[in-house]
């Protein structure tokens, strides 16, 4: 059952990380000329790959100094708060969208 329950955590994060990824690619496209998105697509792969780098020793680190239980109670904290602040950036970001094109076309 605890296999099941992790690969099944596991597919629902893959497929998160793919439509933020595909997410930040619209964004992208939509906002640097052609010419410039390999530049811009940088620092976006290299970020991605250091959090994910980045996570898995801080969480061993905390395990070893301080027990898994704490460890993996606080690497879920933050997992959660991370999870309610894209949320709110992609509904203030689609906010905002709306509100300038409704403003340009007005114009």
């Amino acid at each position: 059952m605890n296999l099941l329950i992790y690969l099944g955590a596991t597919a629902a994060a893959g497929g998160a990380y793919s439509l933020l990824f595909v997410g930040v690619c619209q964004v992208m496209s939509a906002a640097d000329p052609r010419i410039n998105r390999g530049g811009c697509s940088r620092p976006f792969y290299l970020l991605g790959y250091l959090s994910m780098v980045r996570s898995p020793s801080c969480l061993g680190a905390t395990a070893t100094m301080w027990g898994l239980s704490l460890a993996v109670d606080l690497r879920c904290g933050a997992i959660l708060l991370m999870n309610v602040a894209t949320l709110v950036l992609a509904l203030s970001t689609q906010s905002f969208a709306s509100h300038s094109t409704a403003s340009s076309s007005s114009t």
